[in-house]
């Protein structure tokens, strides 16, 4: 029975080189075999494949190689390349998935969303925009007063991107006498949070 096997890995470093590290029954299970021998195809943007090649393959290859522990055989793999950094350059962490010969990496996905958060921040800033907030449990909104007042104070700007609210007379307060608080942009969600659908088109935000 061959199963698919997906680990979320770090990328390490060994000999001053980006290298993945990966062992156990789990990748017998996806049909690794010891000995058998992996090859690079191209890298492209945010992936990395491997495949199973012959002995007659020319170029670097990766051999899967055994360990024995508490008396049971084992496979293990050692993957060291630069193309890592290159194509994965400030992730720390990557998907890795097996199946029938192949390898696959990808990006992990909350890092990727967490880097893109970054990005789009530092732009922000460097452009002087406005920084969008969440409002969770909005209340009156004093503390959304008190950070866009500390804000404006180190020469930003910020806005509620969207309040969430369940008590309405809070909400219609806020909204009455924070206008400073409020743009167009904004969405006030009069609602218990645990009835906010956020799965279609959520909001970016920068400061929650």
């Amino acid at each position: 029975m061959t199963m698919t096997t997906v680990l979320n890995l770090k990328i390490g470093e060994a000999k001053a080189t980006p290298r993945l590290w990966m062992e156990g029954e789990k990748l017998a299970r996806a049909g690794m075999k010891i000995g058998a021998r992996y090859s690079l195809v191209s890298p492209t943007t945010g992936r990395i494949e491997l495949r199973e090649v012959g002995s007659d393959h020319q170029g670097q290859t990766f051999t899967v190689s055994k360990r024995t522990r508490h008396g049971s055989l084992r496979p293990l793999m050692e993957i060291r390349s630069f193309a890592l950094r290159e194509v994965f350059q400030s992730h720390e962490k990557v998907r890795v998935a097996i199946r029938h010969g192949r390898i696959v990496i990808t990006a992990n996905h909350l890092e990727t969303k967490m880097l893109e958060r970054s990005r789009r921040l530092l732009d922000k800033l460097r452009r002087g925009a406005s920084l969008a907030c969440a409002s969770l449990f909005h209340g009156f909104g004093i503390l959304d007063k008190a950070l866009h007042a500390g804000f404006k104070r180190s020469g930003l700007s910020a806005f509620v991107k969207v309040a969430v609210e369940r008590e309405s007379t809070y909400l219609n307060a806020s909204l009455r006498v924070n206008p400073e608080l409020w743009t167009d942009e904004s969405v006030a969600v009069c609602s218990d949070i645990r009835d906010v659908d956020w799965s279609h088109n959520p909001p970016q935000c920068d400061v929650l």
